[in-house]
């Protein structure tokens, strides 16, 4: 594969980007008339063309259409890839969250010696999972199937509040 190829078209996907986001759309006679000409609702406040492109309904050659072409002929897979970041991006961004808050559920890890009967209020079920799985960590204990979000979140308080004893423990000792 050819890396200067690859470069190019990165930098055409982010000089277009950037483009998109600092240009606005304002909702004047002329803009919205041409908007409700084309089909779509009119503007009722100034958006990037970022913004207008995020509409579902809308695709980059309607936004072409408003802004001017690129200063260089776009790759067909970029414009494909513009428009599939911009109307994903909320998506994307929650997914990505999700992986992060995953990411720390996995590091977050359970003592062995842990009494599972001294967790009030979790489940009976998912005590009795965890006595038999004997989890290493919260994102392990997560996965059990039988085990709730409501369970892992209860686990999740016990826990702190013991590394919260353990830390005054140590305090008063030193």
């Amino acid at each position: 594969m050819n890396v200067g190829l690859d470069l190019r078209l990165r930098n055409q996907f982010d000089n277009e980007m950037k483009r998109l986001d600092s240009i606005k759309l304002k909702p004047v006679k002329e803009t919205n008339a041409k908007v409700e000409e084309m089909g779509f609702k009119p503007l009722t406040d100034a958006v990037t063309a970022k913004e207008f492109l995020r509409r579902p309904e809308v695709s980059y050659q309607d936004v072409v259409a408003f802004i001017g072409p690129a200063a260089e002929d776009l790759d067909d897979k970029i414009i494909e890839l513009i428009e599939t970041e911009i109307k994903y991006e909320g998506y994307i961004s929650k997914a990505m969250d999700q992986v992060a808050k995953m990411k720390r559920m996995e590091e977050k890890r359970i003592p062995s010696n842990i009494d599972w009967d001294d967790i009030d209020s979790i489940a009976t079920e998912a005590r009795q999972k965890f006595k038999l799985i004997n989890p290493e960590t919260i994102g392990q204990a997560s996965r059990i199937s039988g085990v709730n979000p409501a369970d892992i979140s209860i686990l999740m308080v016990y826990l702190e509040g013991k590394n919260r004893s353990i830390s005054k423990n140590q305090e008063k000792k030193a």
